[in-house]
């Protein structure tokens, strides 16, 4: 049975915390062995001799403890367990903001050695192996799990943070670059889109489908009557219809317009298929560019005519007449849409809605 553990006292000292990543080499692990180390699950297999071996969780992972017996630091589990004779620690989950309105729990063990060093009393953290990709590098894929779960490498910031603003150092954490916001819209659409809703003098837009914001970013800079732009999204994990659009989730939809006032980011799990007519302010337009499927034009049509004001505008992206997407086909299914010469963009007047 595990029992409780007590933890080391490294108050005012330096302690290194060994993860598996790609930087974690033996040379790696040498270097920090003169400091109080901590070995993130299988990282011990560089650092036997470890002060600390940590696993956040028991069975199934008889595996990992069978392999770490006879290590010569203190072996912590996460979870109490029969059968196994190993310290207990309680170490709370870190909670994450995703983006404003989306908190998740992150359960992780790179996350909560870190956490464990500071209850021991270090005020310098220095974290090797810590890298923003996949972990497993020298012994398999059993413990690759950075990237499987959303939120690790923001809950690794916050943590950092939080410690810091406790006057703790931690060195070492990574800072993996964003990619570049990929734009969807190509530079002459953007343009016709611009003059389209500069004439109609619009207020308040809905983007169905803001992905990142680079044609948010552009409507908002060159249309100068918008009050109020609502831009929609899948979370991240959401699976589309077509697999074409796979690839087309965004990590954090609308970072690129994040700063705007103006804007207001709605993203349900399943983007605007969760979506209902309440939800949406009355607009003067709607930029639709989201689910190319038959159901996803059909509903985001059916949003746009139940919340659109009378006369206002409903504008598809991509009615280019590719058969692997349903757009084309279903506007010509509703009918009524006028195509914008030169460009995939098609329009319409919304005449159903009720003054």
């Amino acid at each position: 049975m595990t029992y409780p553990c007590k933890l080391p006292d490294w108050t005012g000292k330096t302690v290194a915390v060994l993860a598996s990543g790609k930087n974690l080499t033996q040379a790696t692990a040498d270097a920090v062995k003169h400091l109080p180390r901590i070995a993130v699950r299988r990282a011990f297999r560089l650092a036997p001799d470890a002060d600390i071996v940590l696993a956040l969780d028991g069975p199934p992972n008889h595996g990992f403890w069978d392999e770490s017996v006879g290590i010569s630091g203190m072996r912590i589990c996460g979870a109490p367990v029969e059968g196994l004779d190993v310290a207990y620690l309680h170490v709370p989950h870190e909670v994450v903001t995703l983006r404003p309105g989306h908190v998740i729990h992150v359960r992780n063990n790179g996350l909560a050695a870190i956490r464990v060093a500071a209850m021991t009393g270090a005020n310098r953290i220095v974290l090797v192996g810590f890298d923003p990709e996949p972990f497993g590098h020298f012994y398999g894929n059993a413990d690759s799990d950075w990237d499987k779960y959303p939120g690790l490498t923001q809950g690794l910031v916050a943590l950092v943070k939080e410690l810091g603003e406790r006057g703790v150092v931690v060195e070492g954490a990574p800072s993996a670059p964003a990619a570049p916001p990929v734009e969807y819209t190509a530079p002459h659409e953007v343009d016709a889109l611009v003059e389209l809703l500069r004439a109609a003098k619009v207020k308040t837009v809905v983007e169905i489908g803001i992905n990142r914001g680079l044609t948010a970013k552009a409507l908002l800079a060159g249309v100068p009557t918008i009050k109020q732009y609502i831009g929609v999204d899948a979370d991240v994990g959401h699976v589309p219809t077509l697999q074409g659009q796979v690839s087309e989730i965004p990590p954090v939809p609308g970072d690129v317009v994040a700063g705007d006032r103006r804007v207001q980011i709605l993203a349900p799990a399943r983007g605007s298929f969760d979506l209902m007519e309440t939800d949406l302010p009355i607009s003067d337009a709607m930029f639709i560019d989201g689910d190319h499927s038959r159901a996803g034009v059909l509903n985001d049509y059916a949003l746009a005519v139940a919340s659109v004001r009378t006369g206002g505008l409903i504008v598809f992206h991509d009615d280019n007449d590719r058969t692997d997407m349903d757009v084309t086909a279903t506007l010509a299914e509703i009918g009524g849409f006028t195509r914008i010469p030169g460009t995939t963009l098609a329009y319409k007047k919304n005449g159903h809605r009720k003054p």
